[in-house]
């Protein structure tokens, strides 16, 4: 028709984008600040998450069952029975030095310094830093525990808490007696000392 070819061409579309929906989306999926989860469902996760474990040394309540409790004595009392035993150890700055106690040249020191009353072969060792002495007499133990040369050569005494002590295990307490209603019913044959601690 001669009229169409006298009408301007039709306008490009318009392909700018609207203001509206060109603003960018918050939440969306592939943005990498987006949160995936909404608010309740983060809340929901947070609280399956499992609690992480404090330590004894971040808390200062430390429950009493962890807490041990030193039976070990300084010294034999005249009513222990033999073994006397006392073990020694080498003072170390370093425990990663790797120190170690020969018991046969532990005992050419101990008869420099004239230490009588050992058992004959009774210096055995027990221990990568440690060697054990048995006495005739606990009087004879006590004296070499305190003897101040030990001290200024370096080494240390201690009693072996497994010399002194003894545990045994009672049978049908009724469950109602606390730890100290039983350790004040039970009774020890004589010269057996006395119970120092009782756990249920």
């Amino acid at each position: 028709m001669e009229g169409d070819d006298d009408r301007p061409p039709p306008a490009p579309p318009d392909l700018s984008p609207d203001p509206l929906e060109s603003s960018p989306e918050p939440c969306l999926p592939f943005s990498p600040l987006s949160n995936p989860y909404g608010k309740d469902e983060d809340l929901e996760i947070n609280n399956r998450k499992r609690p992480r474990q404090i330590n004894a040394s971040e808390d200062d309540t430390v429950s009493s069952k962890t807490v041990k409790t030193s039976i070990g004595r300084a010294r034999y009392s005249r009513t222990d029975r033999s073994p006397f035993l006392v073990h020694v150890s080498r003072i170390e700055a370093d425990p990663q030095a790797g120190s170690y106690m020969h018991p046969i040249k532990f005992g050419q020191l101990l008869m420099k310094l004239k230490i009588k009353n050992i058992l004959q072969d009774g210096i055995k060792k027990v221990g990568r830093n440690r060697v054990a002495v048995e006495f005739r007499s606990a009087d004879a133990a006590n004296a070499f525990i305190i003897n101040p040369d030990l001290i200024i050569k370096g080494y240390i005494t201690s009693i072996p808490t497994y010399n002194i002590t003894r545990m045994g295990l009672v049978k049908e307490v009724p469950s109602e007696w606390s730890e100290e209603e039983v350790k004040n019913n039970l009774t020890l044959p004589t010269d057996c000392g006395e119970i120092l601690k009782v756990r249920r």
